[in-house]
């Protein structure tokens, strides 16, 4: 009898290490398998050329959900570009169109008007229906806007607007981001070099959202705003044109 118990006993023993040896094993698969996800977010060059700029790190993009992650956006392009007034908005075709979910400095009857953009009769409509950057040289004169959309921008003190599609190349737009300035043109003096790292890394983010379940945990609970651009001249930008709204030929998530 003695001997029978012992017997059940150590046959019970390893079948418990057994257990906790194929539970270990699968905890290793899923974080490797984690590890391999996220890795799909990194960007070695725009890494290596902002290695302060925390909004690019991928445990950040991927353990952040999508309305928090732009209003980081929002926040990053607000302090570290020096543009205090922008918006970012998620595409929600449940909806019906364009949902704002973060600002800067925007007032509270723009953000009003534009709570939900469900056409293209605006930068930001345009630019999510192109899947292509618009330029909106002076929101005064421009033909891309209606009546209401106009006066709706310039009651906010808009007269230049940049809206960039959020997205990987080839698949849907998911989000638009939109800098905003009060006078005609000097938008063109934004820093496209980080402008560009942020917008792409926002559009690999959101495709890895829509595309599978959250595997890992925000690690940070504020947005990331570590770096100030570089002192340097900055990266060109195709002027806009004299008829005041211009579409770019590259893809969302090309650089600018």
């Amino acid at each position: 009898m003695r001997r029978h118990n012992e017997a059940a006993a150590l046959s019970a023993q390893r079948a418990v290490h057994a257990r906790a040896y194929a539970e270990q094993r699968q905890v290793d698969a899923e974080r490797m398998a984690s590890q391999i996800q996220i890795k799909a977010l990194e960007s070695p060059r725009d890494q290596t050329s902002f290695p302060r700029l925390e909004f690019l790190d991928p445990y950040f993009l991927a353990g952040t959900p999508p309305t928090t992650l732009l209003d980081a956006l929002a926040g990053c392009v607000a302090e570290v570009l020096d543009v205090p007034r922008c918006d970012a908005q998620q595409a929600r075709p449940a909806d019906g169109g364009l949902r704002l979910v973060a600002h800067r400095g925007m007032s509270a009857p723009f953000l009003t008007y534009f709570a939900l953009v469900a056409d293209r009769n605006t930068a930001c409509g345009q630019a999510a229906e192109s899947g292509c950057a618009v330029w909106v040289h002076d929101v005064r004169t421009s033909s891309l806007f209606t009546d209401g959309s106009r006066q709706a921008v310039l009651d906010a003190q808009s007269r230049a607007v940049l809206s960039l599609p959020l997205g990987q190349p080839g698949g849907p737009v998911l989000g638009v981001l939109s800098l905003h300035h009060r006078s005609p043109g000097l938008l063109a003096h934004v820093d496209t070099a980080i402008l560009g790292a942020l917008t792409r890394a926002a559009g690999r983010a959101l495709q890895w959202h829509a595309s599978r379940p959250p595997v890992v945990q925000n690690r940070r609970a504020s947005a990331p705003l570590q770096q100030k651009p570089p002192t340097r001249t900055p990266s060109e930008l195709p002027p806009p044109s004299v008829t005041s709204a211009v579409t770019a030929k590259r893809g969302p998530t090309s650089p600018l």
